[in-house]
């Protein structure tokens, strides 16, 4: 991806953030972050609050477990089910 659509996903994430985010949420890490141990997908789960304001502590499948702001979330809707 190129740094331009990077920066369009982290602006995007951001203006999702007047969505409050909670732990139990299940979010993708979106723009130019980059840790070893993060996993391919970018999905996971927020388990709590993290030490700074807007900043969560998520886990992955992979069971690693990072601290992120919360700009740098895109929520994951659950699908609703029709009848």
């Amino acid at each position: 991806a190129s740094y331009r659509e990077n920066s369009q996903q982290v602006f995007h994430a951001y203006r999702q953030k007047m969505m409050e985010f909670k732990p139990g949420d299940l979010v993708e890490i979106v723009g130019n972050v980059h840790e070893d141990e993060l996993p391919v997908e970018r999905i996971g789960l927020l388990i709590k609050k993290g030490a700074y304001n807007d900043t969560f502590i998520v886990q992955f499948m992979n069971g690693y477990e990072s601290q992120y702001h919360s700009m740098f979330f895109a929520k994951i809707e659950k699908n609703k089910k029709t009848t």
